[in-house]
């Protein structure tokens, strides 16, 4: 070898295996986390109903994200990057649950009139936090 002449990159083949070997240690972290999630879903809410309801949500609007993401874009690599999708959809279907848990013990422990004032109030608030999240 010439001192001008360098090496910087090569492919040994190894990208696949070595992705193969990643991509399994970190779905058994995601699977357990989503365990973690399950138990303390499960906690929150008392019912292994509500609980199942939505863990199956998220699995199933997993599925069909990979199902466009394979046969209709037709990509072939699954990058790491698509993992951390799996743990927003957790955390996203997770606190759509504890919301929803929380708004009908206040319903429950409220009259009908109350409930009208919470949804005028919602409407009111809910166009304010669409704006800022729009310009933010």
């Amino acid at each position: 070898m010439d001192n001008v002449t360098r090496v910087v990159a090569m492919d040994f083949g190894l990208k696949e295996a070595l992705f193969n070997d990643y991509m399994v240690r970190d779905v058994l972290f995601l699977s357990a986390g989503a365990a973690i999630v399950f138990l303390l879903m499960w906690w929150y809410t008392a019912s292994i109903f509500l609980t199942s309801m939505a863990i199956l949500a998220v699995v199933l609007s997993l599925s069909v994200a990979y199902f466009i993401y394979t046969f209709v874009f037709e990509l072939d690599f699954f990058p790491f990057m698509n993992l951390l999708a799996a743990v927003i959809v957790v955390g996203i279907g997770a606190d759509d649950v504890f919301v929803y848990v929380q708004v009908s013990r206040f319903l429950k422990s409220t009259n009908l009139i109350d409930f009208w004032i919470l949804i005028n109030d919602f409407f009111k608030n809910k166009n304010k936090g669409l704006a800022l999240y729009e310009t933010g």
